[in-house]
């Protein structure tokens, strides 16, 4: 017999979240690349919840920021 089972320990509704490889460490801060009038330029980023594909952003990006991903 087999089972699949998932095991929900947080769950966040109408939250900011970014895919897992748009973030970087750089010097002990959380980085990620937006496009801005056409140059990528680096934003430190506040993390809450971390998933396997996706993180929440509590600060340092908004709605509609286009993120670059690696």
């Amino acid at each position: 017999m087999t089972a699949d089972v998932v095991i929900e320990t947080a769950k966040k509704e109408d939250v900011l979240v970014i895919p897992r490889g748009a973030l970087e460490n750089k010097n002990e801060k959380k980085i990620v690349k937006v496009l801005e009038n056409g140059q990528v330029k680096e934003r430190e980023v506040e993390t809450g919840l971390e998933g396997d594909q996706l993180v929440e952003i509590l600060s340092g990006l908004s709605e509609g920021d286009q993120v670059v991903v690696k």
